[in-house]
């Protein structure tokens, strides 16, 4: 059965002791009894324990995460790994009251404090006349000052170090993860943000919870994952460009506002998130169309859509901008198993034969070497995972089949050849083209890398068989690029425990032998001393 144009889920409410029940006047969210205190709607979610289900059509019922798993490719427009997670969380924030003062961790720390990375962006959906944000700090502050006056508890003087930005309906503004920030009284706010769910309070206003305790405050976790050089940052533009106002962008989301003042067509070379404003909106595809009210969420699968609505009508559309890149306008064909194979074994033959010195192995990966390499990945570390010496993408698979994000991958690879075979075979993955002697140099000018870091690098290099100099110089980028508890993965044909020089500056965490590779393969982890 095909997927719809759009796809409705119902909203699942959150109690919090600064919400209300302004959320159950718009769209199809259900009525809320004066004595519960909403402060969330969760739109759209994918989360164990918090899943959005379909609340109309042919899947009613059906959550979010059966249609990935049945249909991933069709509503994701790229192949989407049985168990990947959807990559974005929509809520619906009622804040009748002042929210906490919190920060959410930067990829690069998140790990080391048992928590996920988190960067989000606020829209207004409606706003009350002193209404404001807080974002960022006051140019001028210093942490040293700041942690002080935190750890002595003085309302007033944090207060003042925060940038307050006075807002009203339609304003938006970008929150990346380390920022510290919260919302004052007042504002009905959109929010679309990674798909995680760690907050770190950083101060309470001395408020209570809704069991009449103070609620926790994380203050070492805040310290470590706010970033004291962010200053007054600004809301977003309010200009458009033919009926499009761009709201926020960045590598994890790209957000728009659309004027329906006539039909507008969206591409659908990617999935996106839409959100109703003003009046219905109506998402067609050929003789389907489907409804979606003021002030409801829907999800609308990767393929073309015309949308229209009454005059007034808006539509805030929401999508991953790694899917959206032109190489990725066209879902490929997933090729059968055996296709593929002869496919990476011509590419690795041609490459062996024009630039043998290069290859470091006399047949590709086995299946079993590159899904072990791939078990020592952990997805949910967050950060971005590094692979070196590619190849014809044996690892590469194993890694997305892991539940790696696409756009959290790069694959790094020496031959321009099979740089190629790898662009063609995995459209939506990150690859690079160069030498790993130069691994920071190649991927200084990528997205967030610098910030969130890299969790972990897999090599398929031959370390033990290149000179020393050029060893050397390839483990110290490894080194370096790697975040605090980053790992390397490193495989070889040399079955002994590793104690070669070039990986001194690691400490080796395990190992193991693939004896069903040809021929048989060590597989060691490491980490940098």
């Amino acid at each position: 059965m095909p997927l719809p144009p759009a796809i409705l889920f119902a909203p699942i409410y959150k109690e919090r002791p600064w919400g209300a029940q302004a959320i159950a006047r718009i769209g199809n969210h259900p009525p809320i009894p004066s004595v519960r205190r909403i402060g969330e709607s969760w739109e759209l979610v994918d989360r164990p324990g918090d899943e959005s289900v379909v609340a109309d059509g042919p899947f009613k019922g059906k959550t979010l995460r059966a249609l990935l798993d049945a249909h991933g490719a069709e509503l994701m427009g790229c192949p989407w790994p049985r168990g990947q997670r959807f990559p974005l969380l929509v809520k619906v924030l009622d804040a009748a009251e002042r929210l906490s003062l919190q920060v959410h961790p930067p990829a690069g720390v998140a790990p080391a404090l048992g928590g996920e990375p988190k960067t989000e962006m606020w829209f207004l959906l409606d706003a009350a006349t002193e209404a404001a944000l807080l974002a960022g700090f006051r140019r001028g502050v210093t942490r040293a000052e700041f942690e002080r006056c935190l750890r002595a508890g003085e309302n007033a003087k944090l207060e003042a170090m925060i940038h307050r930005l006075p807002v009203k309906q339609d304003d938006a503004i970008f929150i990346p993860s380390g920022r510290i920030h919260a919302i004052d009284a007042g504002g009905l706010i959109l929010e679309i943000q990674q798909n995680s769910d760690t907050t770190y309070r950083v101060f309470d206003w001395g408020r209570v919870g809704l069991d009449g305790k103070p609620r926790q405050l994380h203050i070492e976790e805040s310290l470590r994952s706010i970033d004291f050089k962010d200053f007054e940052p600004a809301l977003a533009p309010r200009e458009e460009k033919d009926g499009v106002r761009l709201l926020a962008e960045c590598p994890h989301f790209r957000v728009e506002l659309w004027q329906l003042d006539r039909e507008r067509k969206f591409d659908g070379h990617a999935p996106a998130i839409l959100h109703a404003i003003g009046g219905a909106c109506e998402v067609r595809d050929g003789a389907d169309t489907i409804r979606v009210p003021q002030g409801a969420t829907a999800l609308l699968p990767a393929a073309p859509r015309h949308l229209s609505g009454p005059p007034g009508t808006r539509a805030l559309l929401a999508l991953n901008p790694r899917f959206s890149r032109p190489a990725a306008r066209k879902a490929p064909r997933a090729w059968p198993a055996p296709l593929r194979a002869i496919a990476a074994l011509a590419a690795f033959s041609r490459e062996l034969v024009a630039n043998p010195r290069h290859i470091g192995a006399a047949v590709p990966s086995s299946r079993a070497l590159a899904r072990r390499m791939a078990s020592h990945v952990i997805p949910s570390d967050g950060g971005f995972v590094v692979e070196v010496g590619a190849g014809t993408g044996a690892v590469t698979e194993a890694l997305l089949e892991r539940g790696v994000p696409p756009d959290r991958l790069i694959a790094v690879e020496r031959s321009e050849r099979l740089a190629e075979h790898l662009r063609r075979h995995f459209p939506h993955v990150n690859v690079v083209t160069g030498d790993a002697g130069d691994l920071r140099a190649l991927l200084r000018h990528h997205g967030d890398l610098a910030r969130e870091g890299v969790s972990a690098v897999i090599s398929s290099l031959p370390l033990r068989s290149l000179p020393r100099e050029d060893a050397a110089r390839i483990a110290e980028e490894f080194r370096v690029l790697l975040r605090p508890g980053g790992v390397l993965i490193q495989f070889t044909y040399s079955l002994r425990t590793p104690s070669h020089w070039t990986l001194s500056r690691f400490k080796h965490l395990r190992g193991s032998v693939i004896w069903g590779n040809l021929p048989p393969a060590r597989v060691d982890v490491f980490q940098p001393v």
